[in-house]
């Protein structure tokens, strides 16, 4: 596998999860009890983008050791974005902080899409399914290029239970202009979702190379989970 297949991103979006803040929901939108997405079976059954299905994460901040958040993520309806079409609402509760924000993911026949905002023509993240070890893919953004792959496939433990099968996603954003970089290593099982993930980022300055987030997402439970 060409190590070039992974690029990153400019500093700036190391902030960025599968979760934003302050992005508006009001204003036009599809009534949130209506259901118009029309699901893609294969890539939908593969990678649950669907209402009232909820993920709880526990985030542990390796630089200082320590659990920041646990989060409660719930698909609730669906909005427009710029690049056109409709996205699924994921709203993410914060404890930590006891605040709600939200991000938009749209599938596209055998892509999977995360919109930080509802204004942006780009993916923050995309997977092509189906996710087999060596695939690859290229999506451009607005700061750099972005592109992702599936390492390989793993055999992951989280507190929400086991797993043999989970594809290994490598997302790599680089910017034109800056010594900066950000590696999300996502853990995505078939009719799960993402399980596991680990978020690096690192900023070169002058030669002298600083860590500037080493997080990790651990499933703690999941509707779509049955309890052994």
């Amino acid at each position: 596998m060409k190590k070039t297949a992974f690029v990153f991103l400019f500093a700036l979006c190391a902030s960025l999860t599968l979760s934003t803040c302050g992005d508006d929901l009001s204003g036009p939108g599809i009534d949130p009890g209506v259901d118009s997405l029309s699901d893609s079976a294969g890539t939908v059954s593969y990678f649950p983008n669907v209402r009232n299905v909820v993920w709880k994460y526990e985030i542990y901040d390796s630089l200082t050791a320590s659990v920041v958040d646990t989060i409660t993520i719930t698909i609730r309806g669906e909005r427009s974005v710029s690049s056109g079409g409709l996205a699924r609402v994921w709203e993410t509760l914060h404890s930590a902080t006891d605040s709600t924000d939200s991000s938009f993911v749209r599938i596209d026949s055998d892509s999977v899409q995360f919109f930080v905002s509802r204004t942006f023509s780009f993916g923050n993240d995309i997977f092509l399914m189906p996710l087999f070890q060596g695939k690859l893919w290229q999506n451009p953004g607005f700061l750099g290029a972005d592109s992702g792959g599936v390492l390989a496939i793993d055999s992951i433990s989280v507190p929400a239970g086991d797993f043999p099968v989970a594809a290994r996603v490598l997302n790599g954003w680089q910017a034109n202009f800056q010594s900066s970089n950000v590696l999300r290593t996502s853990w995505v099982v078939d009719s799960v979702g993402i399980i596991l993930r680990q978020d690096f980022s690192k900023v070169v300055i002058n030669s002298v190379t600083t860590v500037t987030s080493n997080t990790v997402w651990r499933l703690l439970s999941s509707n779509l989970v049955v309890a052994p």
